[in-house]
């Protein structure tokens, strides 16, 4: 045989046996991506419920993250609706205090116009008021100690027997003593009161009313019908008031046996012989004087 023909012997047991190789090979990379599909598609368990627990932690975070969100929201509104309910409040405070303004400038304003008396303008208005009244009861006495019913429906008559028969006094004036009015008090008696109402007597002169204070001053302690009476001017209840607030004063001084007067409308005056007259307006520091001193 030639060296021809035995090669392409060769050649002819080559070819089938290269095909052979060429299937398998093929075949093998298939099944390795057939295998490599399987893989890729199928996971193991234990990998799947993992990536499922990561994903139902990230939608209950995001849920519980809305949930924070939408309680904050709700403070929120909770807060604005409070500061709006302020605001309301704080709106109607300021209408109020313009409208109070508003007032107090209209007063001021007419204040302007008329401005009032001060309190010393008032105080003095006050006591020309009382002085003017107390001029108007200029020629009154008060008779107080006098008996409920001694009178007999008749006050001038008992006044009259009184100042003539116990203080021995009669007008200097050709018609003698007159007394144009006389009455008690108008307060209401209780009857379990045993405090007889005071008389008041208007007379026809102020020089009457003097004579017979200064009878009574001088004859000291007045007795009529078992019963001590006393005589007082009639003043104003102001007046009344301030000369009361002596009461004690005068008290002190009586004991201790010391001259004094008081003068209108409540002076006191006391006479320590041997020394100037001192004068006090204040009761207390009168107290205090003749306690310290007398």
């Amino acid at each position: 045989m030639s060296k021809s023909s035995k090669k392409e012997q060769k050649r002819e047991q080559g070819k089938p046996r290269t095909r052979t190789t060429r299937a398998t090979a093929h075949l093998d990379i298939m099944d390795n991506q057939e295998e490599e599909r399987d893989s890729s598609s199928t996971e193991h368990p234990t990998v799947a419920n993992a990536k499922g627990s990561t994903f139902n932690k990230t939608i209950f975070d995001m849920l519980q993250k809305m949930s924070v969100d939408l309680g904050e929201l709700k403070a929120i509104k909770e807060m604005t609706a409070s500061v709006e309910g302020k605001l309301t409040s704080l709106v109607t405070r300021m209408t109020e205090v313009e409208e109070r303004v508003s007032g107090i400038e209209d007063t001021l304003a007419k204040q302007k116009e008329n401005p009032p008396v001060t309190r010393a303008e008032w105080r003095e208005l006050r006591d020309q008021m009382t002085m003017m009244e107390d001029r108007s009861r200029l020629n009154n006495l008060r008779f107080v100690g006098f008996s409920e019913g001694t009178e007999k429906n008749n006050v001038a008559g008992l006044l009259t027997r009184f100042i003539s028969t116990t203080l021995g006094i009669t007008s200097a004036a050709p018609q003698g003593l007159e007394i144009e009015r006389a009455h008690r008090t108008p307060t209401r008696r209780s009857a379990s009161s045993e405090r007889p109402r005071t008389i008041i007597a208007a007379f026809l002169r102020h020089q009457d009313c003097l004579n017979i204070l200064r009878a009574a001053r001088e004859k000291g302690r007045i007795i009529w019908d078992g019963k001590q009476v006393m005589i007082f001017p009639d003043y104003s209840r102001e007046t009344q008031g301030k000369r009361e607030a002596f009461r004690q004063c005068k008290k002190l001084l009586h004991e201790r046996k010391i001259k004094f007067s008081l003068l209108y409308p409540a002076k006191l005056i006391i006479n320590v012989g041997g020394r100037p007259p001192r004068t006090f307006d204040d009761p207390q520091k009168a107290i205090d004087f003749i306690q310290t001193n007398l």
